[in-house]
């Protein structure tokens, strides 16, 4: 889990540094956060997990095709259109953590990420 909480970070610090580098483009990026989504990426918990996992999702999570709605919602809509850069949750833009807002992070996340795939700086 806390490998899927940086995953997370980084996409909203990546789509923030990626805003700022599309400015005046006409270009804009967002991230999204669609709300605990009853996927298949929950397959892995062990066993013994699973019985929790499972009243989790009944009671907590929505549908993929629920989550698809947000998704489309902000690709689609005026919000989608109008934000770059911002972070979307329960189709609302929303605030970041401070952490997902630090553009020194991003700045070295977008240094990182050029210098792994070869990219000039």
């Amino acid at each position: 889990m806390r490998a899927y909480g940086r995953s997370k970070l980084a996409n909203v610090l990546f789509t923030h540094a990626l805003a700022r580098r599309l400015e005046g483009t006409g270009v804009t990026v967002n991230a999204l956060h669609p709300g605990g989504v009853a996927t298949n990426i929950w397959n892995a918990t062990p066993k013994w997990g699973r019985p929790i996992l499972a009243v989790l999702k009944a009671l907590f999570m929505i549908s993929p095709a629920r989550g698809a709605t947000h998704i489309t919602y902000l690709a689609i809509g005026p919000a989608g259109r109008e934000t770059t850069g911002g972070y979307f949750q329960n189709d609302r833009l929303t605030e970041p953590s401070a952490l997902a807002r630090d553009d020194a992070i991003a700045a070295r996340l977008w240094q990182e990420s050029a210098r792994l795939v070869k990219l000039a700086p």
